[in-house]
């Protein structure tokens, strides 16, 4: 993310404190146009890129009704989070794209981790919790989340106080397993454990609430160090091959093997304990369309 756009109660300017580089007549543009600073100053700095594909067909055409050009430049601004208009004549509604999420080998792992990622937006707007932390901070934070095995080597900077209105409010460094999990020591309650609150205050039938129990119990495992991120898996199967020789040549036996593992994985005709924990009676096995799950 290069900039917060947010206009809550919690949002200060002072969180953007990175300058970002802004096309200035698309800047003027929007002004003129009645458009909020921070979301102009957003927009503007998606302009100083050129586009990287254009259609002859798509060259010529009304602006008024279409969003083809804008979209054009939009789609190929590659961030962890996407801010989307509704497309024109569409009931799409305002979107906001949550992309640094890894696909996953089951349909189990995807299916809770998707569904999380929702349930944490809704704790956040539920309890009005205030997440923002320094733009700068973030940027530390996207470098040490690239290193190997950074869920559990690294710290990560995050808000101790949640319930906090104060922009000045201590950012404290963070364990993946202290920011989801929690921390008594630090006094942080935790993101699961927030998710957890905020599925006991609506009205969900057992089998739902079971599936999601299994979905956060997933999340609090990988967390914590307990169970291996589908990173760290792939990179012990080929560690321990017998004919990888610790040189980063990975061969095409090994890369075989490998995606012929990964395929019983996915298709459950293996279930490793190191990745998914303990395995689950074929009748608890239930997935979310089956439970109904609403998240909305």
């Amino acid at each position: 993310i290069d900039c917060y756009i947010g206009t809550t109660r919690h949002m200060c300017d002072s969180y953007n404190d990175v300058p970002v580089t802004v096309d200035s007549r698309a800047l003027e543009n929007l002004r003129a146009a009645g458009i909020d600073e921070r979301l102009a100053q957003h927009i503007a700095h998606l302009f100083v890129r050129d586009p990287l594909v254009v259609y002859r067909e798509s060259i010529e055409i009304d602006d008024e009704t279409r969003t083809d050009h804008f979209e054009n430049i939009q789609s190929t601004n590659w961030n962890t989070v996407r801010f989307k208009p509704p497309p024109p004549n569409t009931d799409i509604g305002w979107r906001v794209e949550f992309r640094p999420m890894e696909c996953q080998l089951t349909d189990f792992e995807n299916a809770a981790l998707t569904v999380l990622s929702v349930l944490i937006t809704r704790a956040i707007l539920s309890f009005d919790l205030n997440l923002y932390i320094p733009i700068s901070k973030l940027d530390i934070n996207m470098q040490r989340a690239r290193a190997r095995d950074a869920v559990n080597t690294q710290r990560f900077f995050f808000r101790r106080d949640a319930a906090c209105c104060d922009p000045n409010a201590a950012c404290v460094e963070m364990t993946v397993d202290e920011i989801m999990n929690g921390s008594k020591k630090l006094g942080f309650r935790g993101l699961l454990p927030l998710v957890r609150s905020y599925i006991d205050s609506m009205s969900v039938c057992m089998e739902t609430h079971t599936v999601l129990e299994r979905y956060i119990e997933l999340a609090m495992k990988r967390a914590s160090g307990e169970i291996m991120t589908t990173a760290s898996y792939l990179r012990s199967r080929v560690m321990k091959h017998p004919e990888y020789h610790h040189d980063s040549v990975v061969s095409p036996a090994v890369v075989h093997d490998v995606l012929a593992e990964c395929f019983k994985v996915s298709s459950g005709e293996l279930h490793p304990k190191e990745l998914l924990g303990e395995e689950r009676d074929e009748d608890e096995r239930v997935s979310c369309a089956d439970s109904n799950v609403k998240c909305a």
